[in-house]
């Protein structure tokens, strides 16, 4: 190769390379790796490096250095001037304090990392100025024939002049980086810098809201540099509430900007007999390379379903007079040994059981089992009912728990069924007031049926308005309401006679239902509030009664005790 070209070439390789174009932005530094605190004999692992004291005494100690679990050397530190060992420009160890026979010291690596991060980039022309948060910028003038820029700088209120030529940087402490990018005969390019910002972001991802006790949860959980600083010294803590969580590939230690680790997660669940909530929790620490520390944390809140679980089914939900209601009950033991579970369920008071004198059943249930119930049951009205669940009792540990199967089923039984019913607004009215009385008529089945509602009120109470009867056709599902209203009577008590009302559907089927005979008690109206009742005389009466009677008896043996007599001495003689 002629050698004219080995200078262009040189000047190439160095412009292509990212470390020396760039080199600006980046520092040497010395990377906090944490605070440590030793007794004798006791290790710090730091990497690839160990350190353990030995003579811890007297504010003095002997720090044994090793690297790659190889001896390389020891030295000594107090907690004075000696106090910082550097090893080959690569470690460094700074001693904060030597008491009760412990050495407290902070680690950091040199390493040569991008701190500074390009904000803004500006074209000054001269005499022109440029702010960037806390600073400003004025163009003053340019030498031309030196490519050299004049900068009149204010930082905090401080004023600064300052020439620059292409490349040249000023840095205020770690708050901000000036830095002249280029210089022509009229203007220059002026950059700002800031230190960069760390942050870092935890997801947890995978976990559905429910789990069977005595299982494993799968999830995957992702750490993202989501900043402009590498971190360093990354962990992950874990938390949960019932079970434990297990992380199958350790966690990167370091972590670039933009880079992310991923690794899964097995979250264990133990036997549980009740239905719970769980947390899962998982907690990220991080630092840069100062020893700031950055942290974020996931969560996730998980219902875990009971060892024993319940299953029931409703084959037909819509019935008819010829067919029965058939239900599947299913038991799950998911338990690691075999369970005892009383079953039971509940039928409305119309449903006849049909192999089985009650929905009742003791059954033992084999580890990670089932075990299902099968029976039926006759409807003998007709109408719509809601089935309720069913449920399983077992013990565990000394405890009785109880599962349910899922609500309430809606089932159908065909044919025609009539309510009705009776309401009063007052039920303890007073002489003289006013009632409203409500009657409602219901068709429950499911065929339409011509109604007629009547109600009979007796002759001493007066009915000031409102309708006693009523003739209409109902719907399956309507229902048809009338009134009327009373005048109560100076009596103890109105007794109202059972409501007819009488039905015949479209299918043929023809009947009556009645509601109850109902009682009105009527107030008398005092202060006391006392009410009158036939059945029930108040205290006053009763004993004006009592003494006539009394006086009744008295008088009889007045009458009848001489003529008594008269007749006892007749026999004798």
């Amino acid at each position: 190769m002629p050698s004219r070209y080995i200078p262009a070439i040189l000047i190439l390789l160095l412009l292509c390379n990212p470390a020396f174009a760039y080199d600006h932005q980046y520092e040497d530094i010395w990377v906090n790796q944490g605070s440590y605190s030793l007794g004798e004999g006791e290790r710090a692992f730091i990497d690839s490096y160990t350190i353990k004291p030995y003579n811890i005494e007297n504010g003095n100690a002997e720090l044994l250095l090793y690297l790659n679990d190889n001896y390389i050397g020891h030295f000594h530190v107090d907690d004075s001037a000696n106090n910082e060992y550097v090893y080959e420009n690569t470690l460094r160890v700074n001693v904060t304090e030597i008491n009760k026979g412990q050495v407290t010291f902070d680690a950091a690596f040199h390493e040569y990392e991008k701190v500074w991060i390009l904000r803004e980039s500006y074209r000054l022309d001269t005499g022109n100025n440029v702010s960037y948060e806390n600073t400003d910028v004025k163009l003053q003038a340019i030498d031309e024939a030196t490519k050299t820029a004049y900068l009149d700088i204010k930082h905090n209120n401080k004023n600064q002049e300052q020439e620059f030529k292409r490349g040249d940087v000023l840095k205020y402490n770690r708050e901000i980086m000036l830095r002249v990018s280029y210089v022509d005969s009229t203007s220059a390019v002026v950059e700002f810098y800031t230190p960069g910002k760390a942050s870092v972001q935890l997801n947890l991802t995978g976990i559905r809201d429910t789990y069977r006790c005595n299982n494993q949860i799968h999830a995957t959980t992702s750490i993202q540099n989501t900043g402009e600083l590498t971190l360093r010294g990354i962990s992950l803590d874990t938390k949960t509430s019932v079970g434990d969580i297990v992380i199958q590939k350790n966690v990167s230690q370091t972590l670039k900007p933009g880079k992310n680790f991923t690794t899964d997660l097995i979250i264990r669940i133990p036997e549980q007999p009740r239905k719970m909530n769980s947390e899962i929790e998982l907690n990220l620490k991080g630092f840069d390379y100062l020893g700031n520390e950055y942290d974020d944390s996931a969560k996730a809140t998980i219902t875990i379903l009971p060892f024993i679980s319940i299953n029931k089914e409703i084959v037909e939900k819509n019935l008819d007079a010829t067919s029965n209601l058939s239900v599947n009950l299913t038991i799950h033991n998911y338990a690691s040994s075999k369970k005892i579970v009383h079953l039971q369920d509940e039928l409305p008071s119309s449903f006849l059981l049909m192999d089985n004198p009650s929905p009742k059943w003791d059954i033992v249930i084999p580890s990670n089992s089932n075990e299902t119930i099968n029976y039926t049951a006759m409807p003998t009205e007709a109408g719509r009912y809601e089935i309720k669940p069913a449920t399983a009792s077992f013990e565990y540990k000394g405890n009785s728990y109880e599962v349910t199967s899922d609500g309430n089923f809606p089932v159908v039984v065909e044919g025609t069924k009539l309510e009705i019913d009776r309401k009063l607004n007052k039920t303890t009215p007073k002489i003289g007031e006013h009632v409203r009385v409500s009657l409602t008529a219901s068709n429950t089945g499911t065929i339409t049926s011509n109604v007629e509602i009547g109600e009979s009120v007796p002759d001493d109470v007066d009915v000031i308005g409102g309708e006693l009867s009523w003739i209409g056709k109902l719907k399956p599902l309507e229902e048809k309401t009338i009134e009327y209203t009373i005048k109560t009577p100076d009596a103890p008590a109105v007794h109202l006679s059972p409501t007819v009302l009488e039905y015949e559907s479209e299918d043929g089927t023809a009947g009556q239902v009645k509601t109850d005979t109902y009682t009105i008690n009527i107030q008398d109206g005092n202060a006391d509030g006392h009410t009158k009742d036939s059945n029930q005389p108040a205290g006053e009466n009763m004993g004006a009664t009592m003494l006539i009677g009394i006086y009744a008896v008295l008088l009889m043996v007045i009458v009848t005790g001489p003529l008594i007599a008269y007749l006892y001495i007749n026999k004798k003689r």
